[in-house]
């Protein structure tokens, strides 16, 4: 990864990991290649930043436990978090500003639910 490249991890909160009956796709594989993205980006000094989704009601609310992000994976003192109340990591948020004073050009999105908040933060990001 280069200076101008940020690792974008959405959403891994204790929540959707949590949903009876709604497991998570392969999730022992999604959190090791998840942990493995993030070895490489703290070895190499790539920004990192952790989306976290808050709603008003349910469990997602900021500062209950379902709204903690995963502590498998949990961010560095140094690491940003960008909180988003749509699906979009853009919409609303400061994820745009971050980017733009650190001069980053290109992203890797990775998250829970890729086809949700991922796919749209990745279409977000191209257009």
């Amino acid at each position: 990864m280069s200076k101008h490249t940020a690792l974008l991890i959405i959403d891994m909160q204790t929540a959707p990991f949590e949903v009876p009956g709604n497991p998570t796709y392969r999730e022992s594989e999604l959190l090791a290649n998840i942990n493995e993205l993030l070895r490489k980006a703290r070895s190499t000094g790539t920004l990192i930043i952790y989306i976290q989704h808050q709603e008003k009601s349910g469990p997602l609310v900021a500062g209950t436990p379902g709204w903690q992000l995963l502590p498998a994976i949990a961010p560095l003192e140094h690491e940003l978090i960008v909180s988003k109340h749509a699906e979009d990591s853009f919409l609303a948020t400061t994820l745009e500003n971050e980017l733009r004073t650190r001069n980053i050009t290109h992203l890797v999105i990775c998250g829970s639910r890729s086809d949700f908040c991922v796919d749209t933060t990745c279409r977000s990001a191209i257009s």
